[in-house]
């Protein structure tokens, strides 16, 4: 009788630690993506707002096939004095946890993706810290005597992707970071 006692604790304690291990802590987003959209206030004055939209499933999976999103949203920002860009896309998951998935996938899409040319430099930047999980790269595409560079802050924070970009004749890493970080903070 003891040793049944026994057995069935150490079921239930087993059973316990795998349920327990099976369980999730990452939070769902519950807002629409547009609404974590950078705003024309929170960029460096300077900018304006070229537009946004909804991304629907298809479109996403067209974008990156592997990305498993339900619904996403992008915005663009220009600074005609500056010739630069920002760029920010958001892609809910449908899956609670995206982070080996996503992100590995879009930092080694954009390595692939630029180091195919001969006139593009890619580098991996120190990681921004942002949200559950992030990586930062910056291009230097060189053409016609014109360098552009171009810094992506990739990260996923609960079942949200995001990619902030700054493009340009000059592109600052830290100003981005600064963005990326009131991205994240608007995902709720």
């Amino acid at each position: 009788m003891r040793k049944n006692i026994i057995l069935t604790l150490a079921f239930l304690v087993i059973l316990s630690i795998f349920i327990g291990g099976c369980t999730s802590t990452t939070q769902l987003s519950t807002i629409d993506p547009s609404i974590m959209a950078l705003s024309s206030t929170e960029v460096p004055s300077g900018f304006t707002q070229l537009g946004g939209s909804s991304m629907t499933s298809s479109d996403i999976k067209q974008m990156e096939p592997s990305l498993g999103g339900e619904k996403g949203y992008y915005v663009n920002f220009i600074s005609y004095g500056k010739l630069e860009v920002i760029h920010q896309t958001i892609i809910v998951y449908d899956l609670v946890d995206p982070m080996t998935k996503g992100l590995a996938n879009a930092g080694y899409e954009i390595l692939n993706t630029e180091q195919a040319n001969a006139t593009v430099t890619v580098t991996q930047l120190p990681d921004p810290g942002m949200g559950d999980s992030s990586q930062a790269f910056m291009t230097i595409t060189k053409s016609a005597g014109i360098q552009l560079t171009r810094i992506d802050i990739i990260f996923v924070k609960d079942d949200v992707f995001e990619d902030v970009v700054g493009g340009g004749t000059s592109a600052d890493y830290e100003t981005l970071k600064e963005l990326a970080t009131v991205a994240a903070s608007k995902i709720r």
